[in-house]
This record gives C-alpha cells, sequence and structure tokens, in this order.
C-alpha cells in the first residue's frame, strides 16, 4: 500500500466533516494558522462573528447549534488555498488519478452524497492506495481509516446511530497547493 502518512480525526461536530478532513490535510500541506477543527472554522466563518473555540474534543454543545454548521469543501478549499474549489467528477480514469495524486503526497477528497438528500453531503479523505483497485479512506465520522476497492465502493456510515446512512461517492477535489 502506497500512503500518505496522517490522521484524519473524528469530527467534533456532526456537521465538521469539512473541518476534520481539512485538519488532516494540514498535517502534510501548511494552511497558514489553521491545525485544528476549530482553526478552519475560524477561517471559514469567523468573519460571520462566530467564535466555536471549546467545540473541541467535546463536541459542540447539545442545545447550542450556532457552531454546528456545515462547509461547502470546494469553497472551503478555495478559502483556505488548497485548491481551486472546482470538483472532478469521478470518470473511468479517476483511480489512476487518485494514485498520481498519491503519489506526490497530496491526499484526494471524496464527496459522498447520501441517498436520502436530507442528509447533505459528507467528505472522506483518501490517502494511500494499493494497485490495481485498492483505496485508504479517511472517514471522520469515526476518525479511522479502511481500506475499500475503489470499483465497488459506496457508503455507510460507521456511527451505529446512522447505520442507515447511505451515499455514493459522486466527485472528488484534488489538492494543488505547493
Amino acid at each position: 500500500m502506497v500512503s500518505i502518512s496522517l490522521q484524519v480525526p473524528r469530527r467534533c461536530c456532526s456537521l465538521w466533516c469539512w473541518a476534520s478532513v481539512l485538519t488532516a490535510i494540514a498535517q502534510v500541506v501548511p494552511v497558514a494558522g489553521a491545525t485544528t477543527q476549530e482553526d478552519f472554522f475560524q477561517l471559514i466563518y469567523g468573519g460571520q462573528g462566530l467564535d466555536c473555540t471549546g467545540c473541541c474534543p467535546n463536541g459542540c454543545p447539545e442545545r447550542d447549534d450556532t457552531c454546528n454548521l456545515p462547509a461547502g469543501i470546494g469553497s472551503a478549499l478555495y478559502e483556505c488555498h488548497l485548491s481551486s474549489g472546482n470538483p472532478v467528477l469521478l470518470g473511468p480514469d479517476s483511480f489512476d488519478a487518485i494514485t498520481r495524486q498519491i503519489d506526490k503526497k497530496r491526499p484526494v477528497v471524496a464527496q459522498i452524497d447520501f441517498d436520502d438528500e436530507t442528509l447533505g453531503t459528507h467528505y472522506l479523505l483518501i490517502h494511500g492506495y494499493a494497485v490495481p483497485d485498492t483505496l485508504l479512506i479517511g472517514d471522520p465520522a469515526d476518525g479511522k481509516s479502511i481500506s475499500v476497492q475503489f470499483s465497488t465502493y459506496s457508503y455507510t456510515d460507521p456511527e451505529p446511530d446512522y447505520s442507515d446512512r447511505h451515499g455514493h461517492w459522486t466527485s472528488m477535489y484534488f489538492i494543488d497547493a505547493a
């Protein structure tokens, strides 16, 4: 397995998969002033006067959804100067494109669209591969990385309370920061 040494942390708040993915990327591609999920929240939402200091590691306060906000990973990557923010749709050459990125020590963000559209979008981080068809994917839902078959992969939330959440990988984002 060819892999990038990084840890995808468990998301601090239920909608912070985007912040967790950015935190993992920052382990291999420096982002000025940001190393934690809270840091990335401040980069994306701080201009709106929101301060979520203290959400990690204990999570967002139960009765305070002020900080538990989603963010589109494309715009977040763009704001952090990590990518153009444009998604790449999955296609016949996707596995090869992913391996080229991993070989350059650049993880790849995978976007999962849930089958139940009211659940929104989830983000995973691909940080390894093995030919001919295996990917190493970190999931912010539980902070664990697993090996999956690229050609047959579909997503099921690893959290026992959410095991009925299923989705499909629709697009990916490449990191193009130096």
